[in-house]
C-alpha cells in the first residue's frame, strides 16, 4: 500500500489508463491519499494476511467480499460480483410512483422503514477524466470518506461518503447512525427538525443498539447532533465500544445494511427493495474502505457515488420512506443527493 504524497495525479491518470485493478482513498479529516494496487480476489475477511480494500454490493448475501490486495494471486470470483451495465434509467414519475408503493406498505405494516433509491444517466464532459473527479471530491469534501475503486470485475466508481459503518482498531470499535435529510440553513437546533427526519434516524440508532446488544458488546452513545455532510445536514449519533472481542468479519455482516440504507426491519424491507426498485444498486449502498489486519479497519457505506462506464456516468441515491414520507419531497432528497456529485463533473 502506498501513501501518496507527490504526483498523485499522474499515479492514477496512470492507473485508470492502463486499466489496472486499484483503489484509491482518503480518510475524513485526514490529507494523505492512500493506494493499492494488485489483483482482485473473493475471499473472506478472516482469511486475509495483509494491508486489503474490500469492497461488498449491496445484494451481497455471502460471507465473502471482493478484496484488492498486493501482489496475490487471483481467486475465483463470485458470480454475484460480476459488473453489470446499468439498465434502469428512473424517471420522476417511476420513483414517485415507487414511493407511494413504499408508503403502501408501511401502512399495511410489512415494515417500519425502507431507503428507496433511483440510478441517473448522465452524459460525461469530453473531458472528464476519473482521477480528476476523485481528486475534486478529495478537495471539496474534507470530512468524507472519498474513493475510487477501479477494476475489471466492479468497473469504475467514485465517491464521497458521509456514513461510516464501522471503525475497529484493536477491542475499540466505532458506528455512527446518520440519516434524516436536513437543509444546510438549518440552525442546528433539533426541536426545529421534523418529526419525520427525527423518527428516520432514531430508527438507524435503535437498529445499532440491538445489534451491538446482540453481541453482549457495551458500548456508550452519543446525543444526536446535526452535522454538515457538504451540501446537506444530517442528524448524527456515535457509538463507541472499548472492549469487544467479536471479530471484524461478524460485526460487518451484522451491521450491515444498517437502516440508513436499507430498513427496518431488515430482511422484509431488504425484500420489497430488490422486487420493487427494478435495478440493481451494485456497490451503491454497498461496503467500501481498508482493511490493514485483523483487528484494524475503517469501512463505509458506499454512498453520493457514481458509477462510470465509457462515455456515460450514472449516478446513485436514495431516501428514507416512512408512513408521513410526502413523495415529491423524497424525490428532491435525491436530486440534492446526487448534486454532491453531479456539481463537480
Amino acid at each position: 500500500m502506498t501513501k501518496l504524497s507527490t504526483d498523485i495525479k499522474s499515479t492514477l491518470f496512470q492507473a485508470i489508463d492502463k486499466k489496472q485493478t486499484f483503489a484509491a482513498w482518503r480518510l475524513p479529516d485526514e490529507s494523505n491519499i492512500q493506494f493499492i494496487e494488485g489483483q482482485i480476489s473473493s475471499k473472506r475477511i478472516s482469511d486475509l494476511s495483509s494491508t486489503a480494500f474490500i469492497i461488498s454490493p449491496f445484494e451481497n448475501n455471502e460471507n465473502t467480499f471482493l478484496v484488492i490486495e498486493e501482489n496475490r494471486d487471483k481467486s475465483e470470483i463470485a458470480k454475484h460480483f460480476i459488473k453489470e451495465d446499468p439498465v434502469k434509467h428512473h424517471s420522476k414519475s417511476d420513483y414517485l410512483n415507487l414511493v407511494s408503493k413504499g408508503i403502501q406498505a408501511i401502512k399495511n405494516g410489512q415494515f417500519e422503514k425502507v431507503v428507496l433509491s433511483r440510478m441517473e444517466e448522465v452524459e460525461l464532459p469530453t473531458s472528464f477524466h476519473a482521477a480528476e473527479l476523485f481528486l475534486r471530491l478529495v478537495e471539496s469534501y474534507p470530512k468524507a470518506f472519498v474513493s475510487i475503486v477501479n477494476s475489471i470485475e466492479t468497473g469504475t466508481w467514485i465517491g464521497a461518503s458521509p456514513e461510516l459503518l464501522l471503525k475497529k482498531e484493536g477491542k475499540e470499535i466505532q458506528s455512527i447512525s446518520l440519516a434524516g435529510t436536513i437543509s444546510k440553513s438549518n440552525s442546528g437546533n433539533l426541536e426545529d427538525i421534523s418529526s419525520k427526519d427525527r423518527v428516520e434516524q432514531e430508527i438507524v440508532s435503535q437498529f445499532i443498539r440491538e445489534k451491538l446488544d446482540s453481541f453482549h458488546i457495551a458500548f456508550d452513545e452519543s446525543t444526536p447532533q446535526i452535522v454538515n455532510t457538504g451540501n446537506l445536514n444530517h442528524i448524527k449519533t456515535s457509538f463507541i465500544a472499548s472492549e469487544t472481542e467479536i471479530s471484524l468479519e461478524q460485526l460487518i455482516l451484522g451491521l450491515h445494511p444498517t437502516p440508513a440504507i436499507c430498513g427496518y426491519p431488515k430482511d422484509i424491507s431488504k425484500t420489497f427493495i430488490l422486487k420493487n426498485e427494478d435495478y440493481s444498486r451494485q456497490l451503491y449502498g454497498g461496503i467500501l474502505g481498508p482493511v490493514y489486519h485483523q483487528n484494524k479497519a475503517e469501512l463505509y457505506v458506499n454512498l453520493r457515488c457514481i458509477q462510470v462506464t465509457r462515455e456515460k456516468g450514472y449516478l446513485y441515491a436514495g431516501a428514507g420512506i416512512l408512513q408521513d414520507s410526502i413523495p415529491e419531497n423524497e424525490w428532491q432528497e435525491t436530486v440534492k443527493k446526487m448534486d454532491t456529485l453531479r456539481s463537480l463533473l
